[in-house]
């Protein structure tokens, strides 16, 4: 199966295969891309047939805010993961950034009731943090660990030379 039963969208097997692809094309100093990771915020705090809802919300309102050319994945329980293609520079995977949390952030009725959603990002970047998928995913997982840390609702970058991450406020 290469696609999730529950939102449609690719799954972590499917996004695996297509950064491998994308990693036997580029070259370093050439292309860059970004891979970020996107948890849905306090995701425990619903019901299982609420959760369901919500997830099939948060993809629908991704997909909307992304390229054709940007793959969106399902990869676990309530996180998401996207490849952005072309991105040059910090400040370009900012600004997709902040268009994804404004996107998601809203109300969303569950079936039940109605109810706020926010997601956290992780992000890193190809050289920069890592040539390796399983690299820039361990990266980008880290930076969305420390973003759902602070709060969620909003997103940190990888810094590969100190290993550490590195916030950004989005205004929101």
């Amino acid at each position: 199966a290469l696609h999730d039963s529950m939102t449609g969208l690719a799954n972590r097997w499917m996004l695996g295969e297509q950064m491998d692809a994308l990693l036997r094309v580029v070259q370093p100093g050439g292309q860059q891309f970004a891979l970020l990771h996107i948890g849905v915020d306090r995701l425990d705090s619903f019901s299982v047939s609420e959760r369901h809802v919500v997830l099939r919300e948060v993809a629908s309102r991704l997909q909307r805010a992304l390229r054709h050319s940007d793959l969106l994945a399902r990869v676990g329980k309530g996180t998401f993961a996207v490849i952005l293609r072309g991105v040059h520079r910090q400040t370009d995977v900012r600004q997709v950034a902040d268009k994804l949390l404004g996107a998601v952030s809203g109300v969303c009725f569950t079936g039940i009731s109605n109810r706020r959603i926010t997601c956290s990002l992780g992000c890193a970047r190809y050289p920069t943090d890592g040539v390796e998928s399983h690299l820039l995913s361990r990266h980008a997982d880290l930076a969305l660990q420390a973003a759902a840390q602070e709060g969620g609702g909003c997103c940190h970058f990888h810094e590969r030379a100190t290993g550490l991450t590195k916030p950004f406020s989005l205004g929101l």
